[in-house]
């Protein structure tokens, strides 16, 4: 979240989408954001690679938050 996604993450989901596997963005590092960098970044996130906000799950490792939702994510989609 602290640095803007580039062409090569861009051509990366684009390519996996392609093959029909999925791609769960993930907004890591949390932590190192206020909340307003935190929702900016999230905005930038979202319009870059057009997916609702909600859809971009949240983490931080060292504050434990968005553990459990992005495991969900995953554990409805095996």
């Amino acid at each position: 979240m602290r640095r803007e996604p580039g062409r090569t993450e861009k051509e990366s989901v684009e390519y996996f989408e392609r093959l029909g596997i999925e791609v769960i963005l993930t907004g890591t590092k949390s932590d190192k954001l206020n909340s307003s960098e935190r929702k900016k970044a999230m905005k930038n996130l979202s319009v870059f690679f057009d997916r609702p906000e909600e859809l971009i799950p949240v983490t931080s490792s060292s504050k434990k938050d968005g553990r459990d939702v992005l495991l969900n994510i995953i554990s409805s989609r095996i």
